[in-house]
């Protein structure tokens, strides 16, 4: 039988956590499918854990460091499966999370991507995560509203689509927003209603160390995607950069604001899970103030659940 599915897992100094990540995608409920990890670079003991690694599903390539977006553009060039799964090396997937997948794409010709619900996990326990829409409109409407709508790490995709598209295209931060919403421009983008994938929080992670240039690449995006549906010219990256650094004060201030207020809320998390418990939630409290949408309702639920083990 050939496998209709490769999972795509890029990993750059990733051995803290890969073994976790590694082992919930050999172990799926649906065994038929390809795993193409690449290790970009790794100078951590990475590459040898990797060449260590004994299954016929794995294929293992090494290669100099070029960043999470080209390797990405490298995996995709390199699958000839019919979808194409992603994965974090940090991350840990449910075990049926690629049947539930698989089949909804199977029974909805028209979805070109699926993500799935997301939970959070910090060290060994788990917290709950913000719920995505699960229906096209509104996961495009948040998209273009610079909101979180579907888990970069837990999408699955048709590989004639994403190619069409020409993958991703913006090098670092970002690159992952402006793939979702040319992805919803050629076909319908869900969400499953079930957590099926643990995204892991800690200090290391993108939101930590450059959120600035998270911002500039979803503000990017989003005028991108403004561009093509008014039939007006893209401007380069390089391009737009330079106007966005001179936007005014009250829209830098507004970043900053947002970029200390997501950083202090994943941090309330960790803290959290660290047995930091009272610390943690005056963080939560404090983030709430400023990120009233996105964060005061999930206190509550918060609350509720210190986190259960996993």
């Amino acid at each position: 039988m050939t496998a209709k599915l490769t999972v795509l897992l890029p990993v750059y100094n990733g051995l803290l956590y890969l073994p976790q990540a590694v082992n919930s995608i050999l172990n799926q409920t649906m065994p038929d499918f390809k795993f193409l990890i690449i290790d970009d670079g790794s100078t951590d003991g990475t590459a040898e854990y990797l060449d260590r690694l004994q299954d016929p599903r794995l294929l293992i390539v090494h290669q100099a460091n070029i960043g999470l977006g080209a390797t990405l553009n490298r995996g995709l060039d390199m699958c000839n499966t019919e979808f194409i799964a992603r994965m974090d090396a940090d991350d840990i997937s449910f075990p049926n999370r690629f049947q539930q997948q698989l089949s909804y794409m199977v029974d909805h010709p028209n979805v070109v991507m699926v993500g799935t619900q997301v939970d959070f996990i910090v060290n060994t326990k788990i917290f709950p995560g913000p719920r995505t829409p699960v229906k096209h409109s509104e996961i495009q409407r948040l998209l273009n509203r610079g909101k979180a709508a579907i888990c970069h790490p837990s999408i699955m995709v048709r590989t004639t689509a994403i190619k069409e598209i020409g993958g991703y295209r913006i090098r670092g931060a970002g690159e992952e927003t402006d793939l979702f919403l040319r992805m919803c421009e050629v076909g319908e983008v869900v969400n499953l209603n079930e957590v099926l994938h643990l995204m892991r929080l800690h200090r290391l992670s993108t939101c930590y160390v450059s959120w600035s240039e998270v911002k500039l690449g979803y503000a990017y995006a989003i005028h991108c995607a403004k561009c093509r549906s008014n039939n007006m010219k893209e401007p380069s990256f390089e391009g737009y950069r330079i106007s966005w650094s001179e936007q005014d004060l009250l829209g830098k201030i507004s970043n900053r604001i947002d970029g200390w207020s997501a950083r202090e809320y994943r941090d309330a998390l960790i803290d959290i899970a660290d047995g930091k418990k009272l610390r943690g939630y005056i963080k939560l409290g404090c983030a709430a103030i400023f990120r009233l949408e996105g964060v005061a309702r999930r206190i509550s639920g918060r609350i509720r659940s210190w986190g259960r083990e996993c």
